[in-house]
């Protein structure tokens, strides 16, 4: 975690990409926005189109996500969120493989054999949703969890826990904790 969190705050100030897998659902979307909230020139990349549900959170939260095609590529970083594989990134897929500058994947999901080369990868499924390894990298930032954070990040792990029927104990700490916020 501390070799995520050192990537991720060498970047803040610099334009990264936040990619996020083809057809995003609610974990990947909630995850996204709620960690760009961090970074200065952050800007959510979708390689096609959000899913009905994403779609609904992104419109109540007022998400700029931009597709792969109108997205900007004069990036320091990737974060690839939700997924560690090239083939949920479609099109995103070569640009993410040529990318010269820092990757940073994170993700709840088994490692897949297409795995994504990364400078640096948070993989760990423990965890019930990237929403869940978000807030704890929030944690290791020490960066504060604003309300609309916290709304984001109990939505993605509400939806990937499937109604708390996943959730660790770990799980529930963070819900406690962002009910609170």
């Amino acid at each position: 975690m501390r070799a995520l969190a050192d990537f991720i705050k060498k970047h803040r100030n610099r334009s990264v990409m936040l990619a996020i897998h083809s057809q995003a659902d609610i974990d990947t979307l909630a995850s996204a926005l709620a960690l760009n909230e961090y970074f200065k020139n952050g800007a959510v990349c979708v390689p096609d189109m959000l899913g009905s549900h994403a779609k609904r959170i992104n419109e109540r939260f007022s998400g700029r996500v931009v597709k792969f095609k109108d997205a900007p590529l004069d990036n320091s970083a990737i974060l690839v969120l939700d997924s560690n594989s090239y083939a949920m990134l479609e099109d995103m897929a070569d640009y993410v493989r040529g990318f010269k500058g820092g990757i940073a994947v994170i993700d709840h999901h088994s490692i897949h054999s297409d795995a994504i080369s990364a400078t640096t990868s948070f993989v760990d499924n423990r965890a019930s949703s990237t929403c869940e390894i978000v807030y704890d990298v929030f944690k290791a930032l020490n960066f504060p969890i604003s309300p609309r954070c916290a709304e984001l990040l109990l939505l993605g792990i509400i939806h990937d826990s499937a109604d708390f029927r996943n959730a660790t104990t770990h799980t529930m700490e963070i819900v406690t904790y962002l009910l609170k916020r």
